[in-house]
C-alpha cells in the first residue's frame, strides 16, 4: 500500500516542470513557519492573560467559595444564601470580572 502511494507521488511529481517542487517545498515551509510563529504568538498571549492579576484575583474566588460549604449546598440543590452559579456568572461578567 505504501509502495503504491509513493509510486504514484513519485510519477506526479516526474511530470512536473523542472523547478516546481523546490518551489512548493518552499510554499510549504513559509506556511509551516507562519503557523508556528502565530501559534508560538497566541500561546505567550495566554500565558500573559492567564499570570494577570484580574485572572489572579478571579481564581482566588472562585477557590475560596469552592472551599467553603455554599458549594456543597449549590451541588445538592439546597438552599444557599448566595445566588445560583449562573446569576453569579453573569453579575461578574458584567462587571467585567471574567475574560478582562
Amino acid at each position: 500500500m505504501i509502495s503504491a502511494c509513493f509510486e504514484s507521488a513519485t510519477s506526479e511529481i516526474s511530470e512536473l516542470p523542472g523547478n516546481t517542487l523546490p518551489y512548493l517545498i518552499e510554499i510549504q515551509s513559509r506556511h509551516g513557519d507562519y503557523l508556528m510563529s502565530s501559534t508560538s504568538a497566541e500561546y505567550e498571549d495566554e500565558l500573559e492573560r492567564l499570570r494577570s492579576p484580574s485572572v489572579r484575583r478571579l481564581e482566588e474566588r472562585v477557590e475560596r467559595l469552592l472551599a467553603g460549604d455554599a458549594a456543597e449546598e449549590w451541588a445538592r440543590g439546597g438552599p444557599a444564601s448566595q445566588p445560583s452559579p449562573e446569576a453569579a456568572a453573569a453579575c461578574a461578567a458584567a462587571r467585567g470580572s471574567i475574560g478582562s
